[in-house]
């Protein structure tokens, strides 16, 4: 699975460059420190500050902040900018940069310095020593006062210089790199207690600019209810829609209320002491001080019943009311629902759509300088996407660029990738007869435009779309270079994305799309589809993994699991007609439920589904996935039958062939929600595929063990010309067999046609001989 979630520095960082500079992420490693000095300048009066009672602790690494690589500042002037987030409910009492560097030995140490701001205020400007080029630990103390709650940035000011006169602004000795692994704000933060009020959510439960994974309990009285575990998975949705990418974890308590923020579940069957539910109305949202925590609130979702519960927990998710004061009551007010790849954050397919419609601002689309590094805009696509005998995707790009004599417009390009796979390349041209018509020869910029097709290969769940302006210098002799103030280049926000010759059709199992997208119940935003099958009586760790995936469908597609259905035991007649999510561990066996799974179980331990040989020929039929197992080795089969077995596997619904099965399950169900967390570890990115993955000592590893089957609608003849576009041998046997069953009545044909000629020659000569006796 492509790391469909991955974040880079290009769509969060604000170039402020000036002259010849730029500032971009390297993609090599950074340079090998051979050398390490320190120029640690912390301040004792910051380090005696007393530290509050109910202060805590945090670190903030350039790459859990969304810095995915090395930073790479370059040019005389080279700048970047680092946004992050803190907490509106929390000041900074303490603070701290630190920052490990490396940069050019050339640099002339009496002229070359890092500049370090915070939110636009110099805390330091550090030189550049020759003897510290090759690593450089920079420790610095930040006033506290200079933070503010909600967004902050970092900027990073490079100045550098290698000569005293005649100097080329971009000559590859002005270079610096940053750590983003070793380079962290330390903070110790204070928490604000905020007045219980609805109209503040999601505040004080989660902070869109707080950092890092969320952990937040779900109270319940007792063990929940299917409709109260259906309730707690929209509100868990709703939080992973406003996450994203950050990630969530929710840990289920039944054994009373702990310390700090919560969300509680309950009815008016099974009130719970001191939160004013033993007096409900009906579906009510309430939001109330936590009686073991002064400093926390709980935020109370209740009903009579578990139908009144599900309304309260679908409007709190859907935000289908207005929801102020301390408690609302939430009756008759109508929750949206979704057709299938109606997903909000899925791009559309019944029309181009225009990058404006995907970015968050046109200054996203513009850059500054002469390199101004990758321009990005970030999209979701349906994960069955489906472009034969097109290559993919059709873009319509119009860009602009500078024009004048320093600018060597042969070499110059514009060059176009997705999710860091080359797509294409536009020319940077020299202005046209209309330019020249139209007045426009002494303009300073050229608009141009091109078409061009992504191919499919390249496209992911999550999408990254680079654009990188490569302008190149034009070669003047020494000292002759003059370059303008104020380089910038643009991609014009009417740009687009075409998808409209694209069906839906998916090969199946794709344990990579269930990871990557949620597919197939994400075909359905809001989960309309869909069963979540568990055991009766779910254990704490098999609802901590539901509520952790609903979390995560709900980022890939934007909307709340508001249809979710989940039921506790096997019931046959209520599975029919659904995709099925299967979670838990190997009682969920009975019925027959892991008959054509990959993996069953056979009363004592896991086994692994013997493979026959129709088997193998129906998925060389299907085009198996030459990058997939098809049978685990004895170590990893070993691994299956071990108490220690934690797998994710899909087949098709044992009551339903037109549907879909997937199952997360574990002997020890403590460890299914640390399964799921670990589909976003860089190190298994990719690794989830085929039909079974196992987590393993090594990593997860995957597998093709069952049989492969097309889920979607194509027309019949694309499809036949899909099949056969994919299997030359077979569709060179075909023809010579049609060729062979065509050369007999053809043949045949031929003959009687050969016979009626020789016939009518042969008449036609007895006549002449006849006449010419006469």
């Amino acid at each position: 699975m492509k790391n469909a979630k991955k974040a880079t520095v290009a769509s969060l960082m604000l170039l402020t460059l000036s002259g010849a500079s730029y500032s971009q992420i390297a993609g090599a490693a950074s340079v090998k420190r051979t050398a390490r000095a320190s120029a640690d300048v912390t301040a004792a009066a910051v380090d005696t500050l007393p530290v509050p009672a109910t202060a805590h602790q945090g670190r903030l690494s350039f790459e859990s902040i969304g810095v995915g690589q090395t930073i790479h500042l370059v040019g005389v002037n080279g700048e970047m900018g680092i946004p992050f987030g803190l907490r509106n409910d929390e000041t900074v009492a303490k603070a701290s940069l630190r920052l490990s560097v490396s940069y050019s030995p050339a640099l002339l140490s009496d002229l070359s310095h890092l500049i370090i701001l915070v939110n636009n205020e110099i805390i330091r400007s550090v030189p550049l020593l020759r003897e510290n080029a090759n690593g450089l630990e920079i420790v610095i103390p930040v006033d506290p006062a200079i933070f503010l709650p909600g967004e902050n940035r970092i900027n990073l000011r490079f100045i550098g210089h290698y000569t005293r006169d005649c100097e080329d602004p971009v000559h590859s000795s002005l270079w610096m790199n940053i750590s983003n692994k070793r380079s962290f704000l330390d903070l110790e933060m204070v928490k604000t207690p905020l007045q219980a009020d609805l109209e503040r959510l999601p505040a004080p439960f989660f902070d869109r600019f707080e950092t890092g994974r969320l952990n937040l309990p779900f109270i319940f009285r007792a063990n929940p209810s299917e409709d109260m575990l259906e309730a707690a998975g929209y509100v868990a949705s709703w939080i992973g829609s406003s996450r994203g990418f950050r990630g969530a974890s929710f840990q289920p308590v039944t054994d009373g209320i702990p310390a700090g923020n919560g969300i509680v579940f309950t009815t008016g069957r099974n009130p719970i002491a001191g939160l004013g539910d033993d007096h409900i109305t009906g579906p009510t949202i309430a939001i109330v001080k936590n009686p073991n925590d002064a400093s926390s609130q709980l935020l109370v979702v209740m009903g009579r019943n578990g139908e009144e519960l599900k309304q309260a927990a679908a409007v709190l998710a859907t935000r289908s009311a207005t929801l102020e004061g301390q408690r609302v009551v939430v009756d008759d007010v109508k929750i949206p629902t979704y057709k299938p790849y109606e997903a909000p954050k899925w791009i559309r397919t019944d029309r181009p759509v225009k990058l404006s419609e995907l970015i968050q601002s046109p200054q996203d689309l513009i850059g500054n300088s002469i390199m101004p590094g990758p321009l990005e805009v970030n999209f979701k696509s349906a994960p069955d996407l489906f472009f034969w005998p097109y290559s993919g995707p059709r873009m319509d790009v119009k860009y602009r660029y500078p024009y004048g004599s320093w600018l060597d417009r042969k070499r110059s390009r514009l060059d176009i990738s997705l999710n860091q796979q080359y797509v294409s390349t536009l020319p940077i041209g020299e202005k046209t007869w209309i330019d020249r018509l139209l007045g426009r020869d002494g303009a300073v910029g050229i608009r141009n435009r091109g078409k061009r097709s992504i191919p499919s290969y390249t496209l992911a769940p999550s999408n990254y779309l680079s654009f990188f302006y490569d302008l190149q210098l034009a070669d003047k002799g020494r000292c002759q270079a003059v370059l303008p103030n104020n380089v910038r280049s643009s991609i014009d926000p009417d740009s687009s994305i075409n998808l409209m010759h694209a069906h839906h059709l998916a090969r199946l199992p794709d344990l990579g799309l269930f990871a990557g997208a949620g597919y197939p119940f994400t075909r359905i935003a809001d989960l309309g589809n869909s069963t979540i099958l568990m055991e009766e009586h779910p254990t704490a760790g098999a609802i901590q993994a539901y509520l952790g995936l609903m979390a995560r469908f709900s980022s890939f597609t934007g909307a709340a699991v508001t249809r979710v259905t989940v039921q506790e035991g096997i019931n046959p007649d209520r599975l029919k007609g659904r995709d099925l999510l299967i979670i838990g561990g190997p009682s969920l066996s009975e019925n027959n439920l892991l008959e054509n799974a990959p993996v069953r179980w056979n009363g004592q331990h896991m086994t692994l589904k013997e493979r026959p040989l129709v088997s193998r020929l129906y998925n060389f039929l299907h085009m198996t996935s030459p990058d997939v197992p098809t049978y685990p080795d004895q170590d990893v089969a070993a691994t299956i039958s071990s108490p220690e077995f934690e797998g994710l596997m899909a087949w098709r619904s044992p009551f339903d062939r037109s549907h879909d099965a997937v199952a997360l399950l574990a002997v020890d169900q403590n460890k299914l929600p640390n399964f799921v967390q670990a589909f976003d570890k860089k190190q298994n990115d990719g690794q989830i595929k085929g039909d079974l993955a196992l987590n393993t000592i090594n990593g997860i590893r995957s597998f093709q063990v069952g049989s492969l089957y097309w889920r979607g609608s194509v027309p019949f003849w694309l499809w036949i010309g899909y099949w056969i576009s994919n299997h030359p041998l077979v569709m060179i046997v075909v023809t010579l067999c049609v060729a062979l069953l065509l050369a007999v009545p053809i043949g045949t044909l031929l003959r009687i046609q050969q016979k009626r000629r020789l016939k009518h020659s042969s008449t036609a000569e007895v006549s002449e001989n006849d006449e010419s006796e006469e």
